[in-house]
């Protein structure tokens, strides 16, 4: 296991992998490359620096072209939720097939994934989400239309960004308005 770390426009990034599947992912945060690589190792695992286009990791170079602004559909990587909760497996599963575009509330996840009276619980499943941006925790919302939580770095504001980003994104691609 190693922490892959790369740049983008959105500062330093971060996926944990054992060169077949993704365990983690660390969404951008605008600290030092040193800073930021000091904490990734404070977990045991060392960290490696990817360079600009490196076409061997396609799941890289997408999480590159997300945060410049490009839609991605398919993000090109396997990963593994197999050590968490059997329920927040399944909550995660059913939000990686929200698409762009699409927001869904706590209680709408819930109810999708036949238990309807768990929509707090579906939040702390999300709350675990060990993979951000593959699973897309932050098209989550909640029922009174609110942003909900969120446990990456920048918490809500982050959520907002990104979700304001794919707004973005929708609208110069043409697909809503």
């Amino acid at each position: 296991m190693k922490w892959l770390v790369f740049d983008t426009s959105w500062g330093w990034a971060a996926v944990l992998s054992d060169n077949k599947l993704i365990k983690q992912a660390i969404l951008p945060s605008d600290v030092g490359l040193n800073e930021f690589r000091s904490s990734l190792e404070s977990s045991g695992m060392e960290s490696r620096l990817i360079g600009e286009n490196d076409v061997t990791l396609p799941l890289i170079n997408n999480f590159r072209r997300y945060f410049q602004g490009h839609l991605v559909e398919n993000w090109e990587a396997k990963w593994d939720i197999d050590s968490l909760p059997a329920f927040t497996q399944q909550v995660l599963k059913h939000v990686s097939n929200i698409p762009y575009g699409v927001t869904k509330t706590y209680g709408e996840v819930a109810r999708a994934i036949s238990n309807p009276r768990a929509a707090r619980a579906v939040g702390r499943a999300l709350s675990l989400n060990p993979l951000p941006l593959l699973i897309p925790c932050h098209r989550v919302l909640a029922q009174n239309g609110g942003l909900g939580g969120f446990t990456a770095p920048g918490g809500v504001e982050t959520k907002k960004a990104l979700l304001a980003l794919e707004n973005e994104v929708f609208i110069s691609w043409g697909r809503f308005s």
